[in-house]
């Protein structure tokens, strides 16, 4: 080889990507080349770029197939994933993301130090509440 990247046709490149899934990694494997030698093809032919988005797409179709499959067998995992993608919007989330009013100015959010003598003057119930969520935010920290 002369250091120079090879030359493909674009139906050799299409192919590669089909067979590949769209994963310019993959199609580049196939070929040979590096990836940015399948990248600078999707430049140059935008039909290609477009072919690839959507072998991506039908490629998550069948995962998201398959997950439901999963879903259906009971598969604990696939259930808890799912609803925390696709059931977001009736509260399965870790996180909350909070937005103010559309003419309102942006929430401020602030993170101030622990005081040990307000947590002392909290109510038993509401010291319960900190220290349950101070566990589940070390346990996150310890998987993440």
């Amino acid at each position: 080889m002369s250091g120079h990247p090879e030359r493909f046709t674009f139906e050799q490149v299409a192919d590669a990507l089909r067979r590949a899934a769209g994963i310019q990694a993959g199609a580049a494997k196939l070929l040979g080349c590096n990836r940015s030698v399948v990248a600078g093809y999707m430049v140059r032919y935008p039909e290609l770029r477009e072919q690839a988005e959507e072998l991506v797409e039908e490629t998550l179709d069948v995962a998201e197939l398959g997950l439901v499959k999963k879903l259906r067998d009971g598969n604990l995992t696939a259930l808890i994933f799912y609803l925390k993608t696709k059931g977001k919007h009736r509260g399965y989330v870790e996180r909350r993301e909070t937005t103010g009013a559309v003419d309102a100015p942006p929430v401020q959010v602030s993170q101030v130090p622990f005081d040990p003598q307000l947590f002392a003057r909290m109510t038993p119930e509401a010291q319960a509440v900190m220290e349950a969520e101070f566990e589940r935010l070390l346990a996150a920290e310890e998987d993440a």
